[in-house]
């Protein structure tokens, strides 16, 4: 099982992959993304080309700030050009043109491994 190394406070944790939705960039910080995942939000000083190299086959952009878990995704609104999650109160996320039709194709072929 994959896991990123968090700083939650003054402790380190490991925070599996599999528990993210998407990382996008902290609207407030710079050089720091916000991790959303279904039991809460952290913050992690990365860049987001940084974690797209690590984690390749599970992260993607689906706009210029923002990486979106592929495993997560439960639907794709073409017409909206919007991604859609099970969790509730998790709002949709838009995708840029330049971005949805690979984000469709992996999602297609390989979402929800």
């Amino acid at each position: 099982m994959t896991t990123i190394v968090i700083k939650d406070g003054g402790t380190y944790r490991k925070l599996n992959l599999s528990a993210i939705f998407y990382i996008q960039s902290h609207p407030q910080k710079p050089h720091f993304v916000l991790i959303v995942t279904g039991k809460g939000d952290f913050e992690l000083r990365a860049s987001l080309a940084e974690l797209k190299e690590t984690y390749p086959d599970s992260l993607l952009h689906c706009n210029r700030q923002t990486l979106v878990n592929l495993a997560k995704i439960k639907g794709i609104n073409r017409q909206a050009k919007s991604i859609l999650f099970d969790k509730k109160g998790l709002p949709d996320l838009v995708c840029s043109r330049r971005h949805f039709a690979s984000l469709l194709r992996r999602w297609s072929k390989e979402g929800g491994k």
